[in-house]
């Protein structure tokens, strides 16, 4: 019989070797169950960067659309109200915003009331009824009839109580204007309410006025001054107006702006104050025609990308025919964004529309 070989194997065996002797290490690389997994891997990673950077490269373009719809908007309802409208950043582009979200917003024009007298009777524009005082409604306006004061007038011109009506907050910003003829150059009051603000004539001869702002407790705050530089002349008609809003109150005349101030708070609301033309006071001697106010509305607001860099002008002002006010923009209004990597630009041409 021939013999049987056994061949046993231990923990204490040598390593394997190939035929020609050499040593054989153990298999160390991957499966291709485990290269397919790790690809797999890569590949929903790569996509999901792809996403991000995609999301980033399109939320520019929602930004710079944002101010855009929102001008838009501004200009047609500037032409819809036939009032003026503006679209404002908060925090301007210029201010460091720091953790707060920088926004943009539309404020419009609404018509409050407006007294013209051409009817010979107070009452104003909406069934803003007034009450007559010293003054007397007569033919001579600059449009038709005005309400005239004797110089010996006492009391006020005309009255209208405000105090309940929730159309006379002017918190947000307000324009108040009217057409003053003077037989004498002295020291006036052609509208006020209040406490909130008034305008008129000072001692010197020249435009005067003042607006008074909100203290965060919601009372009467700082008063703001505002002093013209022209001297009026006797016998003849000019147009005063006093405009609070967007920071600033600027105090004009015949549309020339004569003196501005910053302003940094709302509008304080003097809720017992009346709205009085020609105050009794100061009543102006002479006649006081087409007294207009407005109430300054936000009508829209929206938030920009948090890490969203925008520079260019504070606000865009759009006149009453949808194209930007020269006043505020002698030439196209331009801003520039900036979000990551990405940068994007818009103007806006005189007509209102953008580039």
């Amino acid at each position: 019989m021939g013999s049987t070989t056994r061949v046993t194997t231990s923990a204490t065996s040598k390593p394997l070797t190939s035929v020609d002797g050499r040593r054989r290490e153990p298999r160390s690389g991957y499966t291709l169950i485990e290269l397919l997994i790790v690809l797999l891997i890569v590949a929903s990673l790569s996509g999901m960067g792809l996403g991000f950077l995609m999301k980033r490269e399109g939320s520019l373009d929602r930004e710079v659309a944002r101010l855009r719809d929102l001008a838009r908007s501004a200009r047609a309802l500037a032409q819809f109200t036939r009032s003026p409208a503006v679209v404002e950043i908060v925090p301007p582009p210029w201010v460091d915003a720091g953790e707060e979200r920088r926004k943009v917003q539309v404020f419009a024009q609404r018509r409050i009331g407006e007294w013209n007298f051409d009817r010979g009777r107070a009452d104003g524009s909406g069934g803003l009824g007034g009450e007559l005082g010293a003054g007397r409604i007569a033919p001579g306006g600059r449009f038709g009839e005005a309400l005239w004061i004797d110089g010996d007038a006492e009391g006020h011109g005309l009255r209208f109580d405000v105090r309940t009506l929730p159309t006379f907050d002017l918190h947000a910003g307000f324009l108040c204007r009217c057409d003053v003829f003077l037989e004498e150059v002295d020291a006036c009051v052609a509208v006020r309410i209040g406490e909130s603000f008034e305008l008129g004539v000072g001692q010197s001869g020249v435009l005067s006025a003042f607006v008074t702002l909100t203290r965060d407790d919601g009372s009467a705050g700082r008063r703001v001054t505002l002093t013209g530089r022209e001297r009026l002349r006797p016998r003849r008609w000019y147009r005063l107006s006093i405009e609070a809003a967007h920071g600033e109150a600027v105090l004009a005349l015949d549309g020339i702006a004569e003196a501005r101030e910053d302003i940094d708070a709302p509008i304080w609301r003097d809720k017992a104050g009346w709205f009085v033309v020609s105050d009794g006071a100061k009543p102006v001697f002479g006649a006081v025609d087409t007294v207009s106010l407005f109430g300054l509305e936000l009508s829209a607001e929206e938030l920009f990308d948090e890490d969203l860099l925008v520079d260019g002008p504070r606000r865009l002002a759009f006149d009453e025919a949808g194209f930007l006010d020269r006043r505020s923009h002698p030439e196209p209004a331009g801003f520039s964004f900036t979000l990551g990597e990405q940068k994007g630009s818009l103007v806006f041409e005189r007509e209102g529309l953008t580039r």
